[in-house]
């Protein structure tokens, strides 16, 4: 997949789009400062992190049979329940099956819950620990609904025309006016101008509706159906009273529009979601979440999402209506938790503490960059060892011709090229095992050459990635190509430094206002190689 937005590079591409402010946070008071990270609390997590990772390991190398005991016969300080070996083979059901658990009478503070994914989770109470235990049921039914989404987007559909008129009403069924209707939403202290709810028509000005002094609403098919609805029998939509905090998510079918029958749709309380953010990987190797990500959505319906919320630190909230909920939270230097929740009816507040799983990448950092392994083929270039490479500043580039992002990265790599590379600057860009070989990757590039590059071919070293799909290392993703997955790459274009003594420096963004100034200060250090 390409890039997400963390603190690593992301290049939109597409239109600017029009926002207006909606009631999803603005109305929530300014957010408090994460509070300071207790270290003993982080400390006992330490140990089920072990535990968990090394059971894990075990299940991947023995067909998903995890192993029966954990602990010594006796000890009740864990509570542990090996999952079934089908559990591997879904991620949202690892992602919601907890293996291992802290019992709450030890710690009435709140104890660690492990999943079969790997990551865990505080619970601070007996009723956090039930919620999370109760969360295998709605993986399952997730699952399913993705399933049966993906079939039914191959079906032909007959093209959604007309309009349909909504009508917004409240619990007494009295009209609710000036209620925000649209289908895509940012918000977050991280975008302060994108709190929105708006439609993106095809080929049109992205815009919200607003329902009339009856609570009625037009919404043209065009609009619900256009973009990555084009495909689906239902879309939904964001019903939103910034006033009052009420609100409702709903799909609504193509062949509801062009009819004269109204939708009526029933504003409910929202409730607060606020979500306090750790990451014991990071937190263990001295890094910190900077910026959280969640991207609310219906269990398995994460292909039809439509809301981002994007935070500065280790915080996120959110108004989310009554209802079923899967939560993708992942932040700087992670990668996902997912967190199914029930809100029920009438529940104004819910706290969560995910505790966000480190990306390979990011516990390598202040390491030996791996070995560049399995490459089948070289471009521009004889084979590289990066032990060869002592004494020169590398930047490694994982990318794919597929990827857009990628694609539009690469000029702005050839100009650190240009300018850097005399002066010790080494440049290699991993291309994933997508494509056979180099004649292959440059019949698919021809026409991004054109299109892209200005005719330009591309001036530095790429390394045709080999090993066809390959786990990542406590993970139970998989990427294409044995380097590529040493580094734990899972999205696109991700790019590192390495030093001139050959450890892994960490992330670096290309487009930052201050990379070259950065690259320029880490030539100059002129540090000496030291010994293999």
């Amino acid at each position: 997949m390409q890039r997400r937005p963390t603190g690593r590079i992301r290049v939109l591409l597409g239109a600017a789009i029009l926002v207006i402010s909606v009631g999803i946070s603005p109305h929530l008071s300014a957010a408090p400062p994460t509070p300071p990270i207790d270290a003993e609390r982080m400390h006992r997590a330490t140990g089920i992190r072990t535990v968990l990772r090394d059971a894990l390991e075990q299940a991947y190398q023995h067909d998903g049979v995890w192993p029966m005991h954990l602990t010594p016969d006796g000890n009740d300080e864990l509570s542990y329940s090996p999952p079934g070996p089908a559990v591997l083979s879904e991620q949202l059901i690892a992602a919601a099956t907890v293996v291992i658990h802290e019992p709450i009478r030890h710690h009435p503070e709140g104890v660690w819950v492990g999943y079969a994914d790997g990551h865990l989770e505080f619970a601070p109470d007996a009723d956090a620990l039930a919620a999370c235990l109760d969360q295998e049921d709605p993986a399952r039914r997730a699952v399913t609904i993705r399933g049966a989404l993906r079939a039914a987007a191959t079906q032909p559909v007959e093209a959604a025309t007309g309009t349909l008129r909504l009508r917004a009403v409240d619990a007494a069924g009295r009209p609710v006016p000036s209620a925000l209707v649209g289908q895509y939403g940012e918000f977050g202290d991280s975008k302060p101008d994108a709190q929105s709810v708006v439609f993106l028509p095809p080929g049109g000005k992205a815009e919200p509706r607003l329902t009339d002094a009856n609570g009625e609403a037009d919404v043209d098919a065009s609009a619900v159906f256009g973009n990555k609805f084009q495909r689906w029998g239902t879309a939904p939509l964001w019903i939103v009273d910034r006033s009052r905090r009420l609100g409702a998510m709903e799909n609504v079918r193509r062949s509801e529009f062009g009819r004269a029958a109204v939708h009526e749709i029933r504003l409910r309380p929202l409730c607060h979601v606020v979500g306090e953010v750790s990451s014991l990987g990071l937190w263990q190797v001295g890094r910190q979440i900077k910026r959280t990500i969640v991207y609310p959505c219906w269990p398995g319906q994460r292909l039809t999402g439509t809301l981002e919320g994007d935070f500065k630190g280790a915080r996120f909230e959110i108004l989310l209506p009554p209802g079923e909920f899967m939560l993708d939270v992942y932040g700087t230097d992670s990668d996902s938790a997912y967190r199914f929740i029930r809100i029920a009816p009438g529940r104004t507040e819910l706290k969560l503490q995910p505790d966000l799983p480190i990306e390979t990448s990011a516990e390598l950092f202040g390491h030996p960059a791996p070995e560049l392994r399995q490459i089948k083929a070289w471009k521009n270039s004889g084979p590289i060892e990066l032990a060869d490479l002592r004494g020169k500043l590398v930047l490694l580039d994982f990318w794919g011709y597929w990827c857009g992002p990628c694609v539009a990265a690469m000029p702005q790599l050839m100009k650190l090229h240009d300018r850097f590379h005399a002066q010790g600057l080494v440049i290699i860009g991993v291309h994933d095992d997508s494509v056979g070989s180099v004649a292959e990757l440059d019949q698919k590039l021809e026409p991004i050459r054109k299109q892209h590059w200005n005719g330009r071919e591309l001036p530095f070293a790429v390394a045709l990635d080999g090993g066809g799909e390959t786990r990542i290392v406590h993970s139970a993703a998989k990427t294409r190509g044995a380097t590529t997955a040493a580094y734990g790459i899972r999205s696109f274009p991700t790019t590192l430094l390495v030093d001139r003594n050959g450890t892994l420096l960490g992330d670096f963004n290309p487009w930052a206002r201050d990379g070259e100034a950065e690259i320029e200060r880490l030539l100059a250090a002129n540090t000496p190689p030291t010994s293999r």
